[in-house]
């Protein structure tokens, strides 16, 4: 179906990241504040862009893979895949 645009937690984009990062590892670090213990509402599917993206409709602003294929759920695989398909 496609994927638009949309940067993480910002401004620019079709349709930007809504949530703030938080940190949720048992290793605190300074770079984000800590999760909160409530889960912040999901919000709706709007097949629209927000409102001051004037570049391309949500239609336009699409992007499509040209393919797919599963990976193992491990680090070294994913790491693999990584090396060997990403530049």
């Amino acid at each position: 179906d496609g994927i638009v645009t949309g940067d993480d937690f910002g401004q620019s984009g079709c349709r930007p990241y809504p949530f703030p990062p938080c940190e949720h590892h048992a290793n605190k670090s300074a770079r984000y504040e800590p999760c909160s213990s409530t889960r912040p509402p999901t919000p709706t599917c709007e097949r629209k862009c927000a409102s001051g993206y004037d570049s391309r409709t949500y239609e336009q602003d699409k992007h499509y893979g040209a393919s797919a294929y599963g990976v193992q759920e491990s680090v070294e695989a994913i790491q693999k895949v990584s090396v060997d398909h990403c530049s």
